[in-house]
């Protein structure tokens, strides 16, 4: 579906062809089916003129429902499109040569975005994957097709930069500041990286098994058993043995777990490894005041000492994890970390 963009038919036929040939494989690949699929159903991309031009495109959940899953009241008032699958695009950016890249990586993005949301229908909308990790996995399938296009778009330096994630925002909380005076999108870099990590222990296939687990997750569901099933046992076991933290009683197993893969992928970004690709210096990840309201499960400080020693402050809070590094970023042995 296309709203004025009759005068530029060439830039609509290649996007419609580079949607077919590549895009569309890449998602259900990695991902699954999406809602309507078969029956000569269509995934419609729907262009028009954005309010905002920095909006690049997304993806409404309510464009997901079926004929008979809303009134007709609601379906006036909403503007919900029953029984049809649309990804909405910023028609600013075609015909830009510029911003071709942009423009179909978005349109990857958006994609994952509605297969994951196919996930809440087929398991009858008693569960939904986190948005940190829907995020995570949209930003993968961006960076899969169109490589560099991460880099381009800042994700690697919002880390760096990024307040909020500098004084310890925990990616599972996506809260972003985005006003003009304060452009912050550091929790997206956070994230893409996670879902890098994610591939690299478990395979291409890891993806797919978590959207098959929020499929069938109809007594609800949690991130963590998502990840943890969908994990190889030698993964699990391999994490499991490396950290030495036990959590508090209440604590389910696989949070705890999923406690210490974070923590394992944090170390991993300030070890330069392939999950960052080297395009991090660890030393721009250092602070000088901490936001304590943002650091809960997820979220991390990193503190540098003046006289490289390492000791766990005799005002640790409760429930926090201490890891001492080394002047190279390498973990240190202690009580919490082996």
């Amino acid at each position: 579906l296309v709203d004025g963009a009759s005068n530029n038919e060439k830039a609509v036929q290649e996007l419609a062809k580079e949607f077919d040939e590549k895009i569309y494989d890449a998602d259900v690949s990695l991902f699954g089916e999406p809602r309507f699929e078969g029956n000569g159903a269509k995934v419609n991309l729907l262009l028009y003129n954005f309010t905002s031009p920095y909006v690049a495109g997304f993806f409404c959940m309510l464009d997901l429902f079926a004929d008979g899953e809303v009134t007709a009241i609601q379906a006036a008032y909403y503007g919900v499109n029953t029984d049809h699958a649309i990804i909405h695009i910023n028609l600013g950016l075609l015909g830009n040569k510029e911003a071709k890249t942009v423009l179909y990586s978005t349109v990857a993005h958006e994609f994952q975005h509605l297969i994951c949301g196919t996930a809440y229908f087929e398991n009858g909308g008693t569960a939904q994957c986190g948005v940190w990790l829907n995020e995570a996995m949209s930003g993968l399938i961006e960076e899969k097709l169109y490589e560099g296009v991460q880099e381009a778009n800042g994700r690697y330096e919002s880390l760096s930069s990024s307040n909020l994630i500098r004084h310890g925002q925990s990616m599972y909380d996506f809260t972003t500041l985005t006003t003009f005076s304060d452009f912050d999108i550091g929790v997206y870099g956070s994230v893409f990286l996670f879902g890098k990590y994610l591939e690299k222990l478990g395979g291409e296939k890891v993806f797919h098994k978590i959207h098959d687990y929020w499929r069938m997750a109809f007594k609800g569901g949690s991130d963590a058993e998502a990840i943890y099933n969908a994990m190889p046992k030698e993964v699990i076991e391999s994490i499991d043995a490396k950290y030495d933290i036990t959590g508090d009683s209440m604590m389910d197993k696989k949070e705890l777990w999923l406690s210490k893969l974070v923590l394992d992928f944090y170390l991993a970004i300030l070890n330069s490894s392939d999950v960052a690709s080297g395009k991090l210096d660890a030393r721009t990840l250092l602070y000088d005041e901490i936001n304590p309201a943002r650091i809960y499960g997820g979220g991390r400080v990193l503190v540098a000492v003046k006289d490289e020693s390492y000791n766990i402050p005799k005002d640790a809070g409760e429930g926090l994890v201490y890891v001492g590094l080394d002047g190279n970023f390498q973990a240190l042995t202690s009580a919490l970390c082996k």
